[in-house]
């Protein structure tokens, strides 16, 4: 596996959302100065510009920074939201639509269609393994792939990667919807509707983001729960296996 391609994923995970965040903050900081009149802020934006390397510098550490913290809690917020777009917007009456992490659905995917000892293994691990909210077991299976099978554990580590890229791009895109939305708002309700067209424009095009994710969301997350507890159970399987013996 190759861990240069992992560490990419994991970066972009931070770096885009908190890019997006950066941007929200300040669409929403120029906006509301523009909006009350207050040109201040141009002379500002020139000497940034100017000052192209503790710019970046700057800009890249906000990214970082919103990025991270953002990632603490944005699965939770893109499942839950992912849930009700389902149900609301699609009408959607499946398990993916309505289960909570780790999906139950998940294990009868791969009792029918992998294999069936798998769920029996996991289930005699614990029998509530499946339970919708039994993240402690769960996590624990990532520990012990992670302990027992780098190379496995290095794949299920690209999938979750990705699916943590796709939490923080909703979030990220969700509050730039909100910045250029109120704005736009804001500069119709004072008659410069040309200043706005460009907000509304972001918006539409962080709305269309955010819908894409929500609708392939739950799927992604729940591609990273199979191939962990399939991960999981191939890991004990190896541990248990009797060693070769030795040539002589």
């Amino acid at each position: 596996m190759d861990q240069t391609r992992i560490g990419v994923v994991n970066v972009l995970g931070v770096l885009a959302p908190g890019t997006l965040i950066t941007l929200a903050v300040g669409i929403a900081a120029v906006g509301a100065m523009e909006a009350q009149g207050n040109t201040t802020y141009r002379p500002v934006l020139v000497a940034a510009a100017n000052a192209q390397f503790v710019t970046s510098t700057v800009l890249l550490l906000l990214a970082y920074l919103f990025g991270a913290t953002v990632r603490l809690f944005a699965n939770d917020l893109a499942e839950v939201a992912s849930r009700r777009y389902l149900k609301i917007m699609r009408r959607g009456s499946t398990a993916m639509a309505s289960e909570r992490f780790p999906y139950p659905y998940i294990a009868e995917r791969i009792r029918d269609n992998i294999n069936p000892r798998i769920t029996e293994f996991l289930a005699a691990e614990n029998p509530s393994f499946a339970v919708e909210g039994n993240k402690d077991f769960y996590n624990y299976c990532k520990s012990y792939v992670r302990t027992h099978s780098p190379a496995r554990a290095d794949a299920c580590e690209q999938i979750e990667g990705y699916v943590r890229f796709l939490a923080g791009a909703y979030c990220g895109a969700t509050c730039v919807l909100v910045s250029c939305s109120v704005l736009a708002a804001v500069f119709v309700a004072a008659g410069r509707v040309s200043a706005s067209i460009p907000l509304v424009a972001v918006a539409i095009a962080m709305l269309l983001v955010i819908m894409g994710i929500l609708a392939r969301f739950r799927q992604q997350h729940g591609r990273e729960v199979m191939h962990t507890w399939i991960a999981y159970y191939d890991a004990k399987v190896e541990q248990k296996s009797p060693a070769p013996p030795e040539a002589h």
